[in-house]
């Protein structure tokens, strides 16, 4: 029972012109503001709605800066995404084709992705002076 509750009881058991005396540490918790709670984000970080849909954060921190989540905002220099903004992102990633595909998912047997594998540099040829 809280103070506040306690009190409620006793004035409901006391005339309408009663007078009662009341502890000053009592007075004291009643009237001292409680300390708010610490406010937690239900927005997801980039590293949270990469484990989430199967990409990489900086992939997610790229779209993020890109617009593809709409409430998406800087808490810092940390992308907070609201759980609506994925939702939207994965709507809209479904209505162009399919759901989003993760990097790790995709074939390494794709033409072009194994031609950026095997593509190298040449070797740069050091020139010596005269």
């Amino acid at each position: 029972m809280t103070v506040r509750e306690a009190l409620v009881a006793l004035a409901a058991q006391l005339p309408a012109d009663a007078c009662i005396p009341v502890p000053v540490a009592l007075l004291r918790e009643l009237f001292t503001p409680a300390t708010p709670a610490p406010m937690l984000s239900a927005d997801l970080s980039a590293a949270q709605v990469g484990a989430l849909l199967g990409w990489r954060p900086s992939t997610i921190r790229g779209w993020a800066e890109q617009g593809r989540f709409p409430l998406a905002y800087k808490l810092g220099h940390a992308w907070r995404i609201p759980p609506a903004s994925i939702a939207a992102f994965q709507a809209a990633a479904a209505g162009q084709g399919g759901p989003v595909v993760p990097l790790s998912a995709s074939s390494s047997t794709t033409p072009v992705y194994d031609a950026l594998r095997r593509r190298r540099r040449a070797p740069q040829l050091k020139e010596t002076p005269p």
